[in-house]
């Protein structure tokens, strides 16, 4: 029997999302220094915890529902410079860059949205974050937009924490995560 999302600790889950990342950035840190893409990060991410989330599936760019597409509700004003085909009533198509679930099973734990710190489309990841938790057909349980500061002396990352309790409550709180270990700033 799988674990369902609603019997995990957030505090625990929180945890080994930063234990990912402070991992990340010691284990990889060439690539941070080097300016890799944000895909090259999210993906040695996701190897990250994979390790930490043994009885889940972790997958990168992870674009199904069961099936079919897995899709957002109410994202149009979202993609205003992306084309949306006009027959597509269930929202558009999402490939979120990290998810920890239970594939074919409503049963999604931590949905990771990421960027470089150079990236201009920050806000509309954050938008689709609350999205991918209230959406009734995703109802991802925890959700973090993490900012990768890249290139030389880059030596942290920044991360929002979300929980579609928090966000259902109308309680907007969004927790924000500045990582250091070794006397630096992660």
């Amino acid at each position: 029997m799988s674990i369902r999302a609603d019997e995990v600790a957030e505090a625990d889950v929180r945890t080994r999302l930063e234990q990912a990342i402070v991992t990340l950035r010691r284990v990889d840190a060439d690539l941070f220094a080097a300016g890799a893409s944000e895909r090259s990060l999210t993906h040695r991410l996701a190897c990250h915890l994979t390790a930490l989330f043994p009885d889940w599936h972790v997958d990168c760019e992870y674009n199904r529902r069961h099936t079919g597409p897995k899709r957002l509700l109410h994202l149009r004003e979202l993609f205003r410079n992306k084309r949306i085909e006009p027959d597509d009533d269930d929202g558009p198509t999402v490939f979120p860059d990290v998810i920890v679930h239970h594939r074919g099973a409503k049963n999604n734990l931590l949905v990771v949205e990421a960027k470089k710190h150079s990236s201009p489309d920050q806000e509309r990841d954050r938008e689709k974050l609350k999205r991918y938790l209230l959406d009734p057909r995703l109802r991802y349980r925890f959700g973090a937009f993490v900012l990768f500061y890249t290139g030389r002396g880059a030596h942290h990352t920044e991360w929002n924490w979300y929980s579609r309790e928090k966000l259902r409550d109308r309680d907007n709180r969004v927790e924000m995560w500045r990582l250091r270990t070794r006397g630096r700033t992660l």
